[in-house]
């Protein structure tokens, strides 16, 4: 009696300790899930003073404080930006202080000229330390230059930090450095049209010693600027270089949106307009690569560039279900209205 006792307890003990390990299986596959993607992230960035000069996909772009001087119109210092940047073995500099934002008027520049810079397969990436309050709104600005094409990515983002709704006017651009001519644009023709033109071309237009730059401004669906005080070829501080955007964020207390623009560089304009199609959406983004180090958080806050519905046709079965049903509902009808 004893024995089958003691048998009794063993058995039971078995069957918890069973249980148990049962229990724990799915937190142990947890835990080295974790421990996979721990060991498969991206070492730590390498904190870096400004100036930096970083050359990917053929482009040597030059990367400073204060780089960008007009046409922000900013207060205090000029802004943070690409001081210059030339296709590597191809024409003179394309830009003379670009990329660069303001908010509300106040210049963005990076705290202690200092950023984050890694380098990647996909590429290479100067992200923000750590946000400037700019008016309450916490602002940053990465730039992401690709290995696979010669394309620069420029991210900018914007938190409310107070308990009100803030309205941020955010000014983008800068300066060419180019007898500016607009050569294509996605509507089709050389008229710049703000609310129309979700990347347009330009070329240094007589001289034809600048880089041909494709500037994509936003996606289908995405927000628009706001107003475009500047416009390459149109005379603005009389001169002719400049491209200035406005965006205009309503930010509730708490929340974040951000903007995402892009520079594509190119010896031709059949090879600029060749390039187009990559900036047609979110899908063709990210298929080249272009949204490397982005989150699915990070993007679906990007206020000018928004996903397209997927468009899906109907199966067959379906359509004849569908006819089906309207036929059973039009007899239906017809024999109430013919008792």
């Amino acid at each position: 009696m004893y024995l089958h006792l003691d048998e009794a307890i063993m058995n039971t003990k078995l069957k918890n300790s069973a249980f148990d390990k049962l229990k724990l299986a799915p937190i142990a596959l947890a835990a080295g899930a974790g421990m996979m993607l721990a060991a498969a992230a991206p070492a730590q960035a390498a904190v870096v003073g400004l100036g930096q000069t970083v050359t990917q996909g053929g482009v040597k772009y030059h990367i400073y404080n204060r780089a960008v001087v007009s046409p922000l119109g900013a207060t205090g210092n000029s802004a943070y930006g690409i001081g210059s940047a030339k296709i590597v073995g191809g024409r003179v500099d394309a830009v003379d202080g670009f990329g660069g934002i303001t908010v509300n008027g106040v210049s963005f520049n990076q705290p202690n000229d200092e950023v984050d810079l890694t380098t990647t397969g996909a590429g290479t990436f100067l992200n923000t330390i750590s946000p400037v309050s700019i008016g309450g709104i916490n602002t940053s600005l990465d730039y992401f230059m690709s290995a696979d094409s010669p394309t620069l990515r420029v991210f900018g983002t914007f938190t409310n930090t107070t308990a009100n709704l803030l309205s941020a006017a955010i000014a983008y651009g800068g300066n060419l450095e180019c007898n500016c001519t607009i050569e294509d644009s996605s509507t089709g023709d050389n008229a710049f049209q703000s609310a129309l033109d979700r990347w347009f071309i330009t070329s240094d237009g007589p001289r034809d010693s600048d880089p041909f730059l494709t500037f994509v401004r936003f996606g289908p669906g995405g927000q628009l600027a706001s107003s475009t005080p500047a416009v390459p070829g149109e005379v603005f501080d009389g001169i002719f270089d400049n491209f200035k955007d406005i965006w205009t964020l309503n930010l509730a207390p708490g929340e974040t949106q951000s903007l995402m623009w892009f520079a594509n560089f190119n010896d031709s304009l059949a090879a600029a307009q060749a390039g187009t199609p990559v900036f047609n959406d979110l899908s063709t983004l990210g298929a080249a690569g272009l949204l490397a180090g982005l989150s699915p958080t990070q993007i679906g806050q990007t206020a000018n560039w928004k996903q397209q519905p997927v468009a899906t046709t109907p199966e067959p079965s379906s359509l004849i279900g569908l006819g089906s049903l309207l036929g059973f509902g039009l007899l239906s009808k017809i024999k109430r209205r013919n008792p």
